[in-house]
């Protein structure tokens, strides 16, 4: 496991990541964030989970790991638990309809508007129980947000190891922001919620003004954050 620590950075927040994190070619598409009860599902390398038409669309990949779904894309299909179900082309990915991922997990999919974001339980998969065992660390409150959030995810720069994810948000600078990202054969924790201890101190506070800022590993295939109330 590697362990980073944040510093806190003032700044603002875009509507629109400045990556791209969906299909260009689907009207109307929006970025919205998945919680899972208390976790933001705030990056997946394939693409962020993304809004159309109502519909909530999500990288296969990624889903289907979190969720602890057996899938395999083929063409313009996928199988899911053995069964066959449509897919949409994204820019980094193909993408799948949430409640489709949900429905096979037999897990309960709602949409919160005064949130907008999709909620489901904390799925039991092998993925997601590792990232919170990691987050057992943390010297914090969890706290579900209650408004909607702006997403941030810088590009790529050559020779950086990190990517810069802002997470906006009115009244940030009352929150903690930690953040747990599966990379290859590790998991990074990154936030001023931890404890401390010899070899690893809690940064200063990741949230200032409306904007709570982290390094993102940019070898990272998916990242669950955790907001904590100070």
């Amino acid at each position: 496991m590697k362990r980073w620590l944040l510093r806190a950075v003032l700044g603002t927040g875009l509507l629109i990541p400045s990556a791209p994190v969906a299909a260009q070619s689907m009207t109307a598409a929006q970025p919205v964030l998945v919680r899972f009860e208390n976790l933001l599902w705030v990056y997946a390398r394939s693409g962020l989970p993304t809004r159309v038409a109502g519909r909530t669309l999500v990288p296969l990949v990624e889903g289907c790991e979190l969720l602890g779904l057996d899938c395999k894309a083929a063409g313009e299909e996928a199988q899911v638990q053995g069964q066959t179900l449509p897919i949409t082309s994204g820019t980094a990915g193909p993408l799948i309809e949430l409640s489709v991922l949900a429905q096979a997990a037999h897990l309960t999919l709602r949409y919160d508007a005064a949130s907008r974001m999709a909620v489901l339980p904390v799925p039991s998969s092998a993925a997601v129980r590792s990232l919170l065992a990691e987050l057992n660390n943390l010297n914090t409150m969890p706290t579900a947000p209650t408004q909607p959030l702006s997403l941030t995810l810088g590009a790529v720069k050559s020779g950086s190891p990190a990517r810069r994810l802002s997470l906006n948000l009115a009244g940030a600078s009352r929150f903690t922001f930690s953040l747990v990202a599966a990379v290859p054969s590790a998991i990074t924790l990154t936030g001023d919620g931890l404890h401390g201890s010899a070899d690893v101190k809690p940064g200063p506070p990741a949230c200032a003004g409306t904007a709570c800022v982290v390094g993102l590993d940019r070898s990272s295939r998916y990242a669950l954050a955790l907001l904590g109330t100070r």
